[in-house]
């Protein structure tokens, strides 16, 4: 008798754990956000031996930018991570990574980051709901942030070497290459990094790429080509030009700004 009363109240503990987690999910749907995590604060009174849930509110609260109380919960979660299938605990590395980053919490961000791509990549699991290239620019960024030139530039190149079906994203990560291999005096794959950034982008944002590889023509003195480039950015956008001014004044030597003056009839200065 005993026994059967403890099995029903298991079962009825189990249905209610179940429906404060659907009850949760549509709140969230409907955006009640503080209602969502309501809901999911019950089912956690009733079992918090059961990881989910805390991802969950952890993920809500990152909504609602409440980081502090988003890292608590998974950090609990983490403690029960042998229960957890990994396609959630991925999610959870994931967005520990982006608690911490918005916590600037600069080492714990990049820790979670590395275990989401370890995780990715050792898993035999097929469903994902981040493409790995995009784990290897969120690390390239991170680096990048960082002054660390030489491995972001590595972690791009990972990224672009995976599968990207996305040619936005692809010209993305050309362009953020590129732009580091100008920065560290690789003129030539800067140059081809941008050249492919052209063919992948939309035509409103080639201009982009186009004065970027103008800048990189000028570093290798190929004048003739570099404002052929700029031509170009200015058919793709007229204010090409005048969007990069800074650039130009700043970064540019000034005898070549003078010629660039006269050739396109324009002016740098504001004055």
């Amino acid at each position: 008798m005993v026994q059967t009363t403890l099995k029903y109240a298991y079962s009825e503990n189990q249905d209610l754990f179940g429906s404060f987690l659907n009850e949760s999910s549509v709140k969230l749907g409907h955006q009640d956000y503080f209602g969502a995590i309501e809901a999911v604060t019950k089912a956690i009174n009733l079992n918090n031996k059961y990881p989910i849930p805390f991802i969950r509110r952890a993920g809500i609260r990152y909504k609602i930018k409440d980081y502090k109380n988003a890292n608590y919960d998974l950090r609990e979660a983490f403690k029960l991570k042998k229960n957890c299938p990994e396609n959630y605990l991925f999610r959870a590395y994931f967005l520990a990574y982006s608690i911490n980053k918005n916590l600037e919490n600069s080492k714990d961000a990049f820790i979670n980051l590395e275990k989401a791509i370890n995780l990715r990549n050792s898993s035999k699991a097929e469903i994902w709901p981040i493409e790995i290239y995009f784990l290897y620019e969120k690390k390239g960024d991170f680096l990048k942030e960082s002054g660390k030139y030489d491995h972001a530039i590595f972690e791009y190149s990972k990224a672009i070497g995976s599968y990207i079906s996305d040619p936005i994203s692809n010209a993305r990560l050309h362009s953020k290459r590129g732009w580091l291999n100008y920065h560290e005096r690789n003129y030539a794959y800067a140059i081809n990094d941008f050249s492919i950034a052209i063919k992948k982008a939309k035509q409103i944002d080639k201009y982009h790429y186009f004065m970027a590889r103008g800048f990189s023509l000028i570093k290798i003195n190929n004048l003739e080509a570099a404002f052929d480039d700029f031509k170009n950015a200015l058919e793709c956008n007229q204010l090409a030009i005048e969007f990069y001014k800074d650039f130009f004044l700043n970064f540019v030597e000034r005898e070549i700004c003078n010629l660039l003056q006269v050739y396109f009839e324009i002016r740098l200065k504001n004055d």
